[in-house]
């Protein structure tokens, strides 16, 4: 009986995590339940994240879970949009901040580094678009080492963990220096209720990973932090924007694909794995045109 149960259930994980969701019918997500034994339930969750990011996806789980217990959520509403937030968007690109970005961008676009080249098994036009996900915990202890260690290298934890990832990638590709696209999820404080909204706010920088002949590695890790921060500096020039130009400026097979991705989901949502409607047991994201993503994000203290 159990071991019918364990089947069925991953049966119907493997089916609900590769379904793609009609973009053109609401609700843009689906729940289903499963009865297991001794009154306990398994629900799975789908979500389409064109309509929101892993900051809004915490967010509304976190409130679904207070309305199950019967909280009141209705301080953590509010009436501000995500089409508000697009609109100030638009409005920002008529700004000399936004041209002055946008040259930053445009000066880099002939000398740009290229995505990784690693061997593939077989053509990647031969792949369906369907993920596996392999996953790791480091526990309190080990975590809060890393980040004493990149407090005394004066990077970033971010800065850490993409120098690694980097390092990772080049034990395998046949260039030494790349780039990597970043994708984070700034929201920029155009309201004290900004936080509130639930919607697609994430951003992306194409980050440029050049060892620069360093030996060391804390010398590596300081370069990505040095040009991670520039990026950032001037970001109101999107990194989609900006990979559109390097498709129009260079040559187009070079630039058609950033497919080695970092998501810093640090300092947005620490997750407690009971805190919610339960212990998580299993996820994973699909994105097209993405052969890796590296997700970190911060889940019982490690």
């Amino acid at each position: 009986m159990i071991h019918e149960c364990k089947t069925n259930l991953l049966k119907l994980r493997d089916r609900l995590s590769h379904q793609v969701l009609d973009i053109y019918q609401w609700p843009m997500f689906n729940i289903n339940v499963s009865l297991l034994h001794n009154k306990l339930m398994r629900i799975h969750v789908s979500f389409d994240n064109l309509i929101f990011d892993g900051w809004s996806m915490f967010t509304l789980l976190e409130q679904w879970s207070q309305i199950y217990f019967d909280y009141k959520i209705d301080n953590q509403l509010t009436h501000l949009s995500f089409r508000d937030y697009v609109l100030y968007l638009n409005k920002i690109k008529k700004l000399k901040c936004y041209e002055e970005d946008q040259a930053y961008w445009f000066g880099r676009i002939s000398r740009f580094l290229k995505a990784p080249n690693i061997p593939m098994a077989q053509s990647t036009s031969q792949h369906s678009n369907i993920f596996t996900r392999r996953s790791h915990h480091i526990d309190e202890h080990m975590w809060n080492q890393l980040k004493d260690r990149a407090q005394s290298l004066n990077i970033t934890p971010t800065t850490l963990l993409i120098g690694v990832y980097a390092e990772a990638i080049r034990q395998v590709s046949t260039n030494d220096n790349f780039s990597l696209n970043i994708t984070q999820f700034n929201r920029i404080p155009v309201s004290p209720d900004i936080n509130k909204v639930i919607g697609d706010f994430t951003t992306l920088t194409l980050l440029e990973v050049d060892h620069g002949g360093e030996q060391k590695l804390s010398e590596r890790l300081k370069r990505i932090q040095t040009q991670l921060v520039k990026n950032l500096e001037h970001n109101k020039y999107s990194g989609v924007e900006f990979q559109r130009d390097l498709r129009h400026y260079c040559e187009f097979d070079d630039y058609v694909l950033m497919p080695f991705v970092f998501t810093s989901g640090l300092g947005i949502h620490a997750l407690n794995s009971r805190k919610q409607f339960g212990e998580i047991t299993y996820n994973i994201s699909q994105t097209p045109q993405v052969w890796l993503d590296n997700q970190v994000i911060e889940r019982d203290n490690g």
